[in-house]
């Protein structure tokens, strides 16, 4: 999904020994890989777990956007 210039995928796998979903959301601002938003719960429908990073990746982007950012400030390398 996408909010203004910034684009959040989500990635699932179903971990079979412990019976629930693993994943990551990846955060591109302009293209580039800016943060990674892991699952830090467990959750048994891939449904919660996307809402979840959703949730999260949502929030990370909105707090991003509501603090100034200076010219000579920049993300770290991933």
């Amino acid at each position: 999904f996408r909010i203004g210039a910034w684009e959040a995928n989500p990635h699932l796998d179903w971990d079979v020994l412990e019976r629930n979903f693993v994943g990551r959301a990846e955060l591109f601002l302009d293209d580039n890989l800016k943060c990674r938003i892991g699952l830090s719960q467990k959750f048994d429908t891939a449904d919660n777990a996307t809402s979840f990073l959703k949730g999260r990746s949502r929030a990370f982007i909105e707090d991003w956007q509501r603090r100034e950012h200076f010219a000579d400030s920049d993300f770290s390398e991933l």
